[in-house]
């Protein structure tokens, strides 16, 4: 399904639902396990919008992809170690919830503004190895916070989610909105082709940030509804943008 990405989204609406019932009866069984699951596909897809954007296409790069690309191939970084730090896998002492949460806020903060900026500044000179540097420093000062417990809590046990983390989620989303309304306002000839990829993806992680701001369970259904989201909104971001360009 990824060498067919030139195909209008609505051709893998019905793959999409079909994976995310899949995922959700998993979640089921054993939410840990559906959790490293939904990560690793993330993680691959990341990947995957990172490798294939960063590849010239017809002797030219487009910086649109570029973007795109640098952004989530920092994400993919974090997202392993959200990943590996999700209550249960032992990673951190104490099996707390509060890491990978940290670990999530850090993602979509990077990712929200890793899109504001590709969207505003693509064309400009020398935009891209700036996203890169900032990505990687961002990426690198904010993994060594969590790690040595300089980064604000975001979940704590017995009384949720913090007001940072409910906070972040809010500004994520505003960020998020702001970026649709400047590619729905564009006139830029680079990114109208794309338009209804970008806009799908952007709204779908609106609505997994809306998701995240509501569980009190990290094994929960809304915890649970908001990763199917974000697995779909990284999908259509692949195959409608990046492998499309």
């Amino acid at each position: 399904i990824f060498l067919e990405g030139a195909k209008p989204l609505k051709k893998h609406v019905i793959p999409l639902m079909a994976a995310g019932l899949f995922l959700w009866w998993g979640s089921t069984k054993n939410f840990l396990v559906f959790h490293a699951f939904t990560e690793v596909w993330s993680v691959v897809i990341a990947c995957f919008i990172g490798v294939l954007g960063l590849i010239p296409s017809r002797g030219q790069r487009n910086t649109l992809a570029a973007g795109l690309s640098v952004t989530y191939l920092a994400v993919a970084v974090i997202g392993v170690f959200h990943m590996l730090a999700y209550r249960g896998t032992g990673m951190f002492p104490g099996n707390s919830e509060n890491p990978a949460t940290q670990f999530w806020v850090l993602a979509r903060y990077l990712e929200s503004f890793g899109l504001m900026a590709t969207v505003l500044f693509h064309r400009r000179r020398g935009f891209l190895p700036l996203l890169a540097a900032a990505a990687a420093g961002f990426t690198a000062l904010g993994t060594a916070m969590v790690f040595q417990g300089h980064f604000p809590d975001a979940f704590l046990s017995g009384t949720g989610l913090t007001i940072f983390k409910v906070a972040s989620e809010y500004v994520v989303s505003v960020a998020l909105l702001f970026t649709s309304l400047l590619i729905y306002l564009s006139k830029d000839a680079s990114v109208r082709p794309f338009r209804e990829a970008l806009l799908g993806s952007l709204l779908l992680t609106v609505g997994s940030e809306l998701l995240f701001t509501l569980y009190r369970d990290v094994y929960g259904v809304t915890n649970m509804a908001g990763h199917l989201l974000k697995v779909a909104s990284f999908y259509v971001l692949l195959v409608g943008v990046v492998i499309k360009t």
